[in-house]
């Protein structure tokens, strides 16, 4: 990825979060930690009001009020590709799990429509039990936020949020972090 002029200024916020609450809600509903985690980043994102993103000529702000499209960083074919689960706060994690299943049985066939990020503000990225502690992902160009999370340590997990400053106050995304994190532990 190239920085190019005119490119966003990023924050990051952190929180580490009781990851064991995540596996629990999972398991209780038979979907991986990822799935709940869409869920639960989507269902935020709607209920603060934040799914808004610059428009490409950063002269205004495009607000996508009702539909929130999460995507995921997934690794198809040694590659690394964004799957979109499409309007994920008015999905239940099963429908979720289902369309990550998509993803996943359609690997390197994944088809465009499946990575179009046009309507997305906001990806989840994690490596699972391979990732690091804590992980700080870059801001896909014309994206609001990704969330990163790290590998489970003492039934903890490190969740890093970048965000972009031309988009998200400091406020706001601390508020959009703290929901995510209140969320992970009910």
């Amino acid at each position: 990825m190239t920085v190019k002029v005119g490119d966003t200024m990023t924050f990051t916020v952190a929180e580490a979060i009781d990851f064991s609450s995540v596996k629990a809600q999972s398991k209780a509903n038979g979907v991986s930690p990822t799935t709940s985690l869409v869920k639960i980043l989507a269902d935020s994102v709607l209920e603060l009001g934040l799914n808004k993103k610059l428009s490409s000529d950063k002269r205004s702000m495009r607000s996508f009020a009702k539909n929130v499209d999460i995507g995921m960083a997934v690794e198809v074919a040694g590659q690394l590709r964004v799957a979109v689960v499409r309007d994920a706060a008015s999905k239940t994690v099963t429908e979720i799990a289902a369309d990550v299943e998509n993803f996943k049985n359609k690997g390197a066939k994944l088809a465009p429509e499946d990575q179009d990020l046009d309507s997305v503000c906001y990806v989840l990225t994690s490596l699972g039990k391979t990732a690091p502690s804590l992980a700080f992902a870059t801001l896909p160009r014309g994206l609001t936020g990704i969330l990163a999370i790290g590998r489970e340590q003492d039934k903890r997990s490190n969740f890093a949020f970048t965000m972009c400053h031309a988009t998200l106050t400091g406020s706001e995304g601390a508020r959009l972090m703290g929901d995510v994190a209140a969320r992970s532990v009910r």
